[in-house]
């Protein structure tokens, strides 16, 4: 062989190892951080309508599909996990990560604010109209829907409740059915969005506490259980069906009072790109900071830098806690100790 066709033949097989590594999936960095014979469950996105080889898949558990994202949840090792990023059909593998609701158990009892965000509540029942229409998806613990303020029994007088607040319930936790709330969060959550007053209305009480919208409509999308916990592949399965209910529902926003750290970019991270995919729907998507504001012992970052997944992606409209003083104003209103506030760390970009 020639020196020259030696040369050449060298640098077509540096072409061929290069478009060989090109199609190497990526791969989060905590899962590189695990032991190899650890069982894990991976969100694995794929290249456009390519499947994985099925040599590849030995040993593999394929537990569901995430049509959204397009991706596939498996359980797998965590070698397996790495292994399966090399497939050329493989984009990207990420830990289906476990993710806690962010916000205060309150169960039957619904203290929402006192006066709607849209506009200074003079105590006439024209607050009812707040929201008319409008479908919320509430993806939290389930909504008890018999809680008088969510529906529909008319005791407060406002006239929209002449229909219950919860229009549509489905529980994505394959072990708790159930669209009950087990756990008070998403009641909580959907009385500060959607509560008519109901439970405060009267003159036992001094103040008629609602929630921001009244008018209302809730679709109850459960992903939280009775332990407070949910992951990444039901809240995306959750987002997925609030965008084909959109249309159904007349859904404009999603709210999602659930969290995780990040271990990666918003760019590649599969729960942060479901939240896109609503986005790009024209769905208002509305995510709770977290609760991580409190230093850690030890902390240099004094609280700051702890926005959650999937608050942490730019096209959500990303939530803090207030204290209120105990009083109705917002003059005197302030961020409370525990919530997580910015600036986002660097691997969250």
């Amino acid at each position: 062989m020639s020196t020259k066709l030696r040369l050449l033949s060298k640098a077509t097989l540096g072409l061929l190892v290069a478009a060989t590594a090109s199609f190497a999936g990526t791969v989060a960095p905590d899962l590189n951080s695990l032991s190899g014979n650890t069982v894990v469950q991976v969100i694995v996105s794929l290249q456009g309508t390519q499947t994985p080889n099925p040599m590849n898949m030995l040993g593999v558990v394929n537990l569901t599909s995430l049509p959204l994202t397009n991706a596939i949840v498996v359980q797998t090792t965590a070698a397996g996990a790495l292994a399966l990023s090399n497939d050329p059909a493989v984009n990207h593998v990420a830990v289906n990560h476990v993710m806690v609701g962010s916000g205060s158990l309150v169960y039957d009892y619904l203290p929402e604010t006192i006066q709607p965000v849209s506009a200074p509540y003079n105590g006439t029942a024209t607050v009812g109209s707040f929201g008319s229409g409008i479908g919320v998806a509430v993806i939290d613990s389930g909504i008890n829907s018999t809680n008088m303020d969510l529906m529909g029994s008319g005791l407060s007088g406002r006239a929209n409740n002449l229909t219950a607040r919860v229009s549509y319930s489905q529980s994505f936790i394959p072990y708790e059915t159930t669209t009950n709330d087990l756990y008070g969060h998403g009641t909580h959550v959907a009385g500060i969005i959607a509560g008519d007053g109901t439970n405060s209305y009267g003159a036992a009480y001094s103040n008629d506490i609602h929630g921001v919208a009244p008018a209302a409509h809730l679709i109850n999308l459960k992903v939280i259980d009775q332990n407070g916990l949910s992951n990444d592949a039901e809240v995306i399965q959750a987002i997925q069906t609030a965008i084909q209910l959109k249309n159904n529902f007349n859904i404009r926003v999603i709210n999602l009072s659930v969290g995780r750290p990040a271990f990666e970019s918003y760019t590649v991270d599969p729960l942060d790109q479901a939240v896109e995919q609503a986005w790009a729907a024209g769905i208002t998507v509305v995510v709770a900071a977290g609760n991580g504001g409190r230093p850690e012992p030890g902390s240099i970052t004094n609280g700051y830098g702890t926005i959650e997944v999937p608050g942490n992606d730019p096209l959500a409209i990303t939530v803090g806690a207030m204290n209120t003083e105990g009083t109705a104003s917002r003059a005197d209103d302030l961020m409370t100790t525990y919530s997580s506030k910015g600036p986002r760390w660097a691997i969250q970009w």
